[in-house]
């Protein structure tokens, strides 16, 4: 197992009910030939796997045609490959797609998963009764100590979709939990749930993690997930950047959703992928999440995460004027007084150079004999009398991130209190209602 966050590869957000067990090893196979498989171990299974029906005796079985020789042999399979391998269900009486699910049969369940050799479950929230839908932390707290149970270590994570507050129910027994309703592949929801999870940094501790959902770098999917909804064009190398460096940095467990065998991707995806650096940083022992240290902006911007919550949120920014800035500063605190810092070009009207200050912008200091590293290889000037660095030019929706390492006989102090959460400005109803009528009739918008 990893330490820190899940880190590994599904099949719903390419693929949904279009499985098999030869998708499944021909990606756990394709993992390992990009050489990705020790940076994303887990191969996870996602809903449509089970049969129509129960076994006589009781047990979720495969679905004969998809799967004809069993979960237990594509199990086998997977960890020959090197791999570790994941499973799901839903913690009410079907799953999402109507199949059997596991209320009822917890114990049964548990068993059945681990003797089949899975090493990873994801519990969904489908199947309930409306009753139980309002409170569903019992059933996952049973399901919970049904795994714990086994003989065999089990990674459990919950999908509540961030509802009824799974990051204070699940804490004492899950991995991770889900913080919002299903991601995909359009950079402001990316954006949406950052804002929304910023807040829950807090619940994210060692061994216990907010989830953000999967990635959807290299996913060509459709709007909202609903199969009628229009085909969306995967996200640009620079929103799949951020999309990466967010998650890692707000240590999410990251699950990966492209098609690893017929790759529309190029080397540089991969590339990007491969960035161990990065990837480690969410298993720093400190366990930190990173959070929204500062927000640069200028020009006459109208930002809907600084005015809006919930649903307004998905309100594209936009500039009123011919130019504008908006850039994001983001901290996380790493073990020896180290810090790691990305700077996220969110959504300027151009490309932008970053100067901060890590004594006035980071609350970060005194420092001297600092070693910097650039994680992405971006480049970057530092001004050591000032304490200054200033980035190269960073395309919007584009980010880099610095470590920030101070030297053995040289300490550093950093004020984690001074975090931004994205909702932190607010606004009238009569303003509200004025810039709306404003972002219907504009025509100069970002995306």
């Amino acid at each position: 197992m990893l330490d820190g966050p899940t880190r590994g590869w599904n099949t719903w957000n390419n693929y949904q009910c279009d499985i098999s067990e030869d998708l499944i090893l021909e990606q756990a196979r394709a993992m390992k030939a990009l050489s990705l498989h020790h940076l994303y171990p887990y191969i996870v299974i996602d809903d449509c796997w089970m049969a129509p029906a129960r076994s006589s005796s009781g047990e979720l079985q495969a679905d004969p045609i998809r799967f004809p020789n069993g979960m237990k042999s594509v199990a086998e399979k997977v960890h020959a490959e090197g791999l570790l391998i994941g499973l799901y269900t839903s913690i009410g009486q079907t799953t999402c797609e109507g199949l059997p699910a596991s209320f009822g049969h917890y114990e049964l369940d548990a068993a059945t998963i681990s003797g089949w050799g899975f090493d990873f479950l994801k519990v969904d929230t489908c199947g309930l009764t409306f009753d139980q839908t309002i409170n569903p932390a019992p059933y996952y707290e049973q399901m919970g100590k049904a795994l714990a149970s086994q003989d065999r270590d089990i990674v459990y994570n919950v999908c509540n979709w961030g509802i009824w507050g799974p990051w204070k129910f699940a804490r004492t027994f899950a991995a991770s939990w889900r913080t919002t309703m299903d991601i995909f592949p359009t950079f402001w929801r990316v954006i949406q749930i950052v804002d929304f999870s910023e807040g829950l940094a807090p619940y994210s501790t060692l061994h216990h993690y907010n989830d953000l959902d999967m990635l959807e770098i290299g996913v060509d999917g459709t709007l909202f997930n609903w199969a009628w909804t229009p085909k969306i064009s995967p996200l640009s190398f620079d929103e799949s950047k951020a999309h990466l460096t967010l998650w890692a940095m707000m240590n999410s467990p990251i699950i990966l959703g492209l098609d690893l065998v017929n790759l529309n991707i190029d080397s540089d995806i991969v590339s990007l992928l491969s960035n161990e650096k990065l990837l480690n940083l969410s298993s720093d022992p400190l366990q930190q999440p990173a959070r929204r240290q500062l927000v640069k902006t200028t020009g006459n911007l109208f930002a809907p995460a600084y005015h809006f919550t919930g649903f307004l949120q998905m309100l594209p920014h936009i500039c009123l004027s011919s130019d504008c800035t908006y850039v994001e500063i983001w901290t996380k605190q790493l073990e020896d007084d180290a810090l790691a810092v990305m700077v996220f070009n969110r959504g300027s009207s151009g490309p932008r150079e970053l100067k901060f200050s890590l004594n006035d912008d980071l609350h970060y200091g005194p420092c001297s004999n600092l070693d910097i590293e650039d994680l992405w290889g971006d480049g970057f000037k530092y001004n050591e009398a000032e304490k200054i660095i200033t980035t190269q030019m960073i395309p919007p929706q584009g980010s880099t991130v610095f470590t920030l390492t101070p030297a053995d006989a040289s300490r550093c102090y950093y004020d984690g209190l001074n975090h931004i959460d994205a909702n932190n400005f607010k606004l009238p109803s009569g303003a509200i209602f004025l810039l709306l009528v404003i972002w219907i009739i504009s025509v100069n918008s970002i995306k």
